[in-house]
């Protein structure tokens, strides 16, 4: 297999027999596709940025739908709070009235206990009075009896004369013993009354000390009772702000609801002529890569037909390789056409494996690391199924996948992974001789590349099995 040698670019006496029309005509629409290519790049950007703030004032309107249930939702339970901090307000004040009267009726209670003490003092006062006067009547009949004892031994002496005498100094004595009796009684039940009155005097005193604190404690009570009615009010006050903001709220969140309506039509309308200005774009760079492509074809030198020479023999020596492998039984051409994948666990990006990736590695491998040599500007080459799947890619770009960094897996781990873009479909689905093709490749960063890619089919066993791209940078 002999080695590919390095190209250049087309010198001008090459171009001396080719139309100058036609020639000029080349040339510009080589340019003319480039240019192409990366405004269509760009829209596909600005595509991007659309759909990426479609999709983020779709979110914001939802969010501001939501916003709106949940602002009328926190305006019926500012609402309901009103209607309990009012109702709260209410009791509280009916609450602070009775507890004045209480306090007023407490205040005539703790007269009347200290009333009370003083009653009781005055009633043990009398009662002394009572009993002294009690220990005098009792002397006095002491003094009485000894005088009708006195009197009964006179009138005894008298004889008859002094019985008269004898029967009032008997009812004397007799008076005397009853008042006796009767003083004894009243000092017993004095003194009963003063133990009761003394017991009942120091229930007095501590009742009066426990009204003191009472009174103190209810003092204390009227004016938490005062803080808390002032509270309620404040709370009333605030509940009634907070009602009047939700409601200003919800009108503001309505507004903007209706404003995000208008600017998601705005962007959605938008993001439609981007998508037809870049489907005539399109439309244009295919036209153009035509001309380029026809003009290839009449003979007419480019900057790239050195390219398509060498893809061509390129795509043709991997026909022949794999004819050959076929012919001494290495493999089928079946299997080629296998549509079979089986998945790389754990791979991000997702490669798969086909039941002909390993005869891949083992053909293409050597034909595709030597075109890199052709010229300097070329970026990759590999060959790619009418599927767009690229089993076996350039060396550079064929690294173990490290786990998780997805980021260094996209740009240093692609082979054994499906290339569905426009440019990859269609340079594995092309069967003319060659297929140029312009686009704007992302080098990541937010770098991007103006590339060529230049295809050729690849045949096994008169089948169309896809082509062999060729990328260079303009």
């Amino acid at each position: 297999m002999n080695a590919i040698a390095k190209i250049s670019p087309p010198i001008p006496h090459e171009n001396a027999g080719a139309n100058p029309a036609l020639q000029s005509m080349a040339s510009d629409a080589g340019l003319l596709t480039v240019a192409l290519a990366e405004v269509n790049g760009h829209i596909d950007g600005i595509d991007n940025i659309l759909s990426g703030n479609v999709k983020t004032v779709n979110e914001i309107k939802m969010l501001a739908h939501e916003m709106l249930a949940h602002n009328s939702e926190v305006a019926s339970a500012a609402q309901a709070a009103l209607d309990a901090s009012s109702t709260a307000k209410s009791a509280v004040d009916g609450g602070k009235a009775r507890i004045s009267v209480t306090m007023y009726n407490l205040k005539a209670l703790f007269k009347d206990v200290a009333d009370l003490g003083d009653g009781i003092t005055d009633l043990r006062e009398s009662l002394s009075e009572v009993s002294r006067v009690a220990g005098e009547i009792s002397d006095i009949a002491r003094t009485t009896n000894l005088l009708a004892i006195n009197a009964s031994i006179e009138a005894a002496r008298a004889g008859a004369e002094g019985k008269g005498f004898m029967v009032v100094a008997q009812e004397i004595k007799q008076l005397a013993g009853r008042t006796e009796v009767a003083i004894q009684s009243i000092e017993q039940r004095l003194a009963d009354l003063d133990d009761r009155n003394s017991e009942l005097g120091k229930r007095s005193f501590a009742a009066v000390d426990r009204s003191v604190d009472l009174e103190n404690d209810t003092k204390q009570l009227d004016a938490a009772m005062a803080d808390i009615a002032s509270a309620a009010a404040l709370v009333d006050l605030q509940q009634g702000l907070i009602a009047n903001a939700t409601g200003s709220a919800t009108k503001s969140v309505t507004r903007v609801e209706a404003g995000i309506s208008a600017l998601t039509g705005s962007i959605n309308a938008a993001a439609s002529e981007v998508r037809d200005t870049r489907a005539q774009i399109a439309s244009l760079i295919t036209a153009g890569e035509r001309v380029t492509s026809t003009c290839a074809k009449l003979g007419v030198e480019t900057v790239d037909t050195p390219f398509i020479r060498a893809v061509t023999g390129a795509a043709q020596r991997i026909s022949d390789a794999i004819t050959a492998a076929i012919d001494v039984g290495e493999a089928t051409a079946e299997v080629f056409f296998d549509q079979r994948f089986k998945p790389l666990d754990g791979s991000n990006p997702a490669q798969v494996l086909a039941p002909f990736t390993a005869l891949a590695d083992r053909i293409f491998t050597p034909i595709q690391e030597e075109m890199l040599q052709i010229a300097d500007n070329v970026v990759f080459c590999a060959a790619v199924d009418r599927r767009g799947y690229l089993p076996t890619h350039n060396r550079k770009f064929s690294h173990p996948q490290r786990l998780g960094d997805v980021v260094w897996n996209t740009a240093n781990c692609r082979n054994r992974r499906i290339f569905d873009d426009r440019v990859g479909l269609a340079a594995g689905q092309n069967t003319e001789v060659f297929l140029l093709q312009a686009y704007r490749r992302d080098m990541g960063n937010g770098a991007f590349a103006m590339m060529k890619d230049v295809s050729s089919p690849i045949m096994i066993a008169g089948r169309h099995w896809g082509g062999l791209r060729l990328a260079y940078k303009v």
